[in-house]
C-alpha cells in the first residue's frame, strides 16, 4: 500500500513538473509550432493508446521536442514508453521535456535512431508523427517494424504523401522530382533554411509516396490501412488552427476552390484520387499472427 501511495505521489509530482515545463517552454522560439504539432499527434495517437492493456510497450520514433511523449507518459502511468530522438539534420530542440521524460518511471528517451534499437524488444504500439518523411531509408524502417512489432501490435505513421505535388515544410510546389525542384527553387529553399535555422532540412526529406509504401508493405507481409478522414480533418484544421494555416498558406486557395465547386467531396471519397492524398495516416500490422 505504501509503495502504491508513493507511486501515486510521484506521478502527481511529475504531472505538476510537466505543467511547469510547458509554461517555461512557451517562451522558447517556435514553441507555438511545437505545441500545435504535439496536439495534432496526441489527437491521432490517443485513441489507439486508450485501447492498450496495462503493461503494454509503446515506442515513439522521432520524439522531437518530447512534448507528446511526456504528455502520454504522464496520462498513462500503466504503460511503458520509449522514445527515440537522434536530432537529425534540420532539427534543434530545447531539452526541457527530454530531461523530464527520463524522470518518469514508465518512460525513457534515447538520443539514437531506430537502427540502434535491439531487435529482441517487442512493442504493442509504434508511432511516428511527421517523421517518416525524414527517414534516410524508410523501406529499411518497415523491416524494423516487422521485426519489433508484437504479433497483435500496430504501427501508426503520419506524414506527407509526395505523390501530391506540394512540399509542406517549405510550402513550395514539387516540380516532377526532388532534384528538379531544388534546381528550380534552390534559392527559396536556402533562404527558408537560413531564416528558420533549419539547415539540412531539405536534404533530410525522402519524398516518400503512398503507392510505394503500400507495395513495400505487401512485400514484407504487412497489412497497411489508410485512414482517409485525415484529409477532412486537415481541411478543417486550416480554419481552426492559425499556426497550421499559416504554414500551409499556399494550399488555402486551391482548397477554397475545391470547396466552392463541390469537388472536395469527390476528393474525399474517390478511389481514383486516393494515391494523391496530400497527407497519410497509415496503420501497419502483421498479416499473420506470428511474424
Amino acid at each position: 500500500m505504501g509503495l502504491q501511495i508513493t507511486h501515486i505521489c510521484d506521478q502527481g509530482r511529475l504531472a505538476m513538473n510537466l505543467e511547469d515545463a510547458k509554461k517555461a517552454f512557451r517562451s522558447q522560439p517556435k514553441s507555438e509550432v511545437y505545441f500545435a504539432e504535439a496536439q495534432f499527434g496526441y489527437d491521432k495517437i490517443h485513441p489507439q493508446i486508450k485501447t492498450l492493456l496495462l503493461g503494454a510497450r509503446v515506442l515513439e520514433v522521432g520524439a522531437g521536442s518530447g512534448i507528446l511523449l511526456s504528455t502520454l507518459a504522464s496520462e498513462f502511468p500503466g504503460l511503458n514508453f520509449t522514445g527515440l530522438e537522434p536530432m537529425g539534420d534540420g532539427f534543434q530542440y530545447e531539452d526541457t521535456f527530454h530531461k523530464l521524460i527520463n524522470e518518469f518511471p514508465n518512460a525513457h528517451l534515447h538520443p539514437t535512431g531506430y537502427e540502434a534499437m535491439p531487435d529482441t524488444q517487442k512493442f504493442d504500439l509504434i508511432y511516428l508523427v511527421n517523421v517518416f518523411e525524414h527517414l534516410p531509408d524508410w523501406q529499411d524502417f518497415l523491416k524494423f517494424v516487422r521485426t519489433i512489432l508484437s504479433p497483435t501490435g500496430t504501427c501508426i505513421v503520419l506524414c506527407p504523401n509526395y505523390s501530391f505535388p506540394y512540399e509542406p515544410h517549405f510550402q513550395i510546389p514539387i516540380v516532377f522530382t526532388k532534384k528538379i525542384t531544388h534546381a528550380l527553387l534552390g534559392k527559396t529553399i536556402k533562404k527558408f533554411e537560413k531564416t528558420n535555422d533549419c539547415a539540412g532540412l531539405w536534404k533530410s526529406l525522402n519524398f516518400v509516396k503512398l503507392s510505394k509504401v503500400k507495395h513495400r508493405a505487401r512485400m514484407l507481409n504487412l497489412n497497411v490501412g489508410l485512414n482517409k478522414t485525415i484529409l477532412r480533418e486537415m481541411v478543417s484544421r486550416l480554419d481552426s488552427d492559425p499556426v497550421f494555416a499559416k504554414r500551409q498558406g499556399v494550399l488555402r486557395t486551391p482548397i477554397f476552390i475545391l470547396k466552392k465547386t463541390g469537388l472536395m467531396s469527390f476528393l474525399f471519397t474517390s478511389k481514383i484520387t486516393e494515391r494523391f492524398i496530400p497527407y497519410m495516416h497509415l496503420s501497419f500490422s502483421h498479416s499473420s499472427p506470428n511474424p
